[in-house]
């Protein structure tokens, strides 16, 4: 997925419209569509501030863009289920506070235990 397409898809999970999402960015409206469309590439410092409005980290909308860096060019082919599954539980750990990250850390390990899901 490229940033424009992971921008779209945190603003929908965010219940966002584009017009709410680039006023609470403080970016210009037709540039956040232009960025989900893929016409232009934000800058580092949009996808911050971007990212903030969502109460996401920068890296959750360009994680994808991380896994491309070593394919010439990039194959979203070669993005993975499980890179999927992770990109999921990014977004999902990133919303919490330390509170529930400890939770969530402690249930993960408590699932990798389970002979059934682990991998062989």
């Amino acid at each position: 997925m490229t940033i424009g397409q992971n921008i779209k898809l945190a603003r929908k999970k965010a219940g966002l419209t584009q017009k709410q999402l680039a006023e609470k960015s403080g970016i210009a409206t037709i540039t956040l569509q232009q960025y989900e469309r893929g016409v232009r590439e934000p800058k580092l410092e949009t996808i911050a501030k971007i990212a903030r409005s969502l109460n996401l980290y920068a890296s959750d909308l360009i994680i994808d863009q991380w896994k491309c860096v070593n394919m010439d060019p990039c194959d979203e082919s070669e993005i993975s289920v499980d890179d999927v599954l992770y990109q999921r539980m990014t977004m999902a750990f990133s919303k919490l506070n330390h509170k529930g990250a400890e939770k969530a850390a402690d249930t993960v390990e408590d699932i990798a235990k389970i002979p059934e899901y682990r991998k062989e």
